[in-house]
């Protein structure tokens, strides 16, 4: 596996930069964004592409550093923006890019470079559980994005730049990869309901 790639053709006039951010929820639906903060979306593997669908999502248009699909739900995904735009972080969508739904609620107004979706607290379109990589540490939302609270004990002031999840026996860990001081970790018991680090 993945000895040999084949290129699929994206919208250039659209995408013209940076093609940043690939997320596919399946074999057939995805959506790619660039540091413009355009977005396109394909619901054929890729043979074809809508136009550019970042003017269906509210807020001043910003960069994207990241795409998320969602752990269980194929029409849901979310984008983040970075930059400093007050209340203009984290959006998602229910019908695959066609609507958004601001749920930065009250995030600081600081760069957002990675979400994480708890695949332990998760129904169809009931994501409540996420965690906000942002620029100083790790912020958690237990009720969709509506708050969130900051916890970030023991990473230092740095952007948190990725996570990293994985599953082992009954013990979940997330992990986030910092910008220049290493590399941290949380964990829970996968047999009880998930509680803020």
């Amino acid at each position: 596996a993945g000895v040999t790639w084949e290129s699929f053709e994206i919208p250039s006039d659209v995408i013209a930069t940076y093609p940043r951010n690939v997320a596919f929820v399946d074999n057939n639906n995805g959506l790619i964004a660039d540091r413009n903060g355009n977005i396109v979306k394909t619901t054929d593997g890729g043979e074809t592409w809508t136009e550019d669908l970042s003017t269906n999502i509210p807020g001043e248009q910003r960069w994207i550093p990241r795409v998320v699909t969602h752990p269980s739900d194929p029409n849901t995904m979310y984008i983040l923006r970075s930059g400093l735009s007050e209340n203009n972080k984290i959006y998602k969508t229910n019908n695959l890019g066609n609507t958004w739904t601001n749920i930065s609620g009250d995030l600081p107004n600081l760069p957002c470079w990675d979400l994480f979706v708890d695949p332990l607290n998760t129904q169809p379109n009931n994501t409540n559980h996420l965690y906000a990589g942002m620029d100083v540490g790790v912020y958690c939302s237990t009720n969709g994005g509506n708050s969130w609270e900051y916890i970030s004990e023991n990473i230092p002031l740095l952007p948190v730049w990725d996570f990293d999840y994985v599953e082992y026996d009954s013990i979940a860990k997330l992990r986030v990869g910092t910008y220049g001081r290493s590399a941290y970790e949380t964990e829970w018991s996968i047999s009880q309901f998930p509680s803020t680090p």
